[in-house]
């Protein structure tokens, strides 16, 4: 926005964490382990929600929710 603002062109840009903004586009499973949320929870099944690095859909998932972002 202050590049914007300064009238000044931005050729690169970074987010940090920017996948976790962005409801995942597929339904994924995993089985717990107890380093996940404690041995209390390990073997139980939890669903991604978020579209995490390394998913086939989250770098889509994430440029979808930017742009509505953006543009709302």
């Amino acid at each position: 926005m202050l590049a914007a603002l300064s009238e000044i062109d931005i050729l690169m840009g970074d987010i940090g964490n920017a996948y976790l903004n962005a409801p995942n586009k597929e339904r994924v499973h995993v089985i717990c382990g107890p380093e996940l949320f404690g041995p209390e929870n390990q073997g139980k099944k939890a669903v991604i929600v978020r579209a995490l690095y390394g998913l086939k859909t989250a770098g889509n998932s994430w440029r979808q929710h930017f742009s509505t972002v953006i543009w709302d």
